[in-house]
């Protein structure tokens, strides 16, 4: 729930879900974005835990800066009317992305728990479960607290959670490029 919590996937969802929308379609787009997000941690992760190895500084960068270029992409993207199946193929896609950035700690932390690699994948997949219910929750609390707030007001947080996207995708983008330099 944590991991879900983050202010990362915090405002992909803010983002990908308008409010209004139907906490099963929001669910939908949820679920989506957590697919995408667990074929990347499961693939690179796998790829990882089964070589022992960890995901190469250079990677590591060109991941992260790519989560950043998602969050600002999404973030000032004007709101287009699209069809729930185009909705989830975009958060499927998003969340393919936000994965390749995670995978490389994800693997890390799996192989440091335990020697075995079974329990490792085992850790990797529970991980993305968890992830995937628990976008799910926060999605559609994020659905059904939004329908008790004025339009107003609905409409600031909405314009507070792009600037904020914009400032985070910032912070991600000089992490990334920073410790190339030290």
């Amino acid at each position: 729930m944590r991991h879900a919590a983050d202010p990362d996937h915090i405002l992909v969802v803010s983002q990908l879900t308008r409010p209004g929308t139907s906490a099963l379609t929001a669910s939908k787009t949820a679920l989506s974005w957590g697919l995408g997000h667990s074929v990347t941690i499961m693939a690179m992760g796998m790829v990882l835990v089964l070589t022992g190895s960890s995901l190469p500084d250079g990677a590591a960068v060109v991941a992260q800066l790519a989560g950043a270029v998602m969050l600002v992409a999404l973030a000032w993207r004007p709101p287009q009317a699209a069809s729930v199946p185009q909705v989830e193929r975009r958060a499927a896609m998003v969340g393919l992305v936000h994965g390749a950035a995670g995978a490389g700690g994800a693997a890390v932390l799996a192989l440091s728990a335990t020697t075995s690699l079974s329990v490792a994948m085992l850790s990797l997949a529970l991980m993305c479960l968890g992830t995937m219910a628990a976008m799910v929750a926060l999605t559609c609390g994020f659905i059904v607290g939004s329908a008790h707030v004025s339009p107003p007001l609905l409409d600031g947080a909405v314009r507070l959670s792009r600037l904020l996207a914009v400032v985070l995708a910032a912070a991600l983008a000089w992490s990334a490029l920073s410790s190339l330099f030290t």
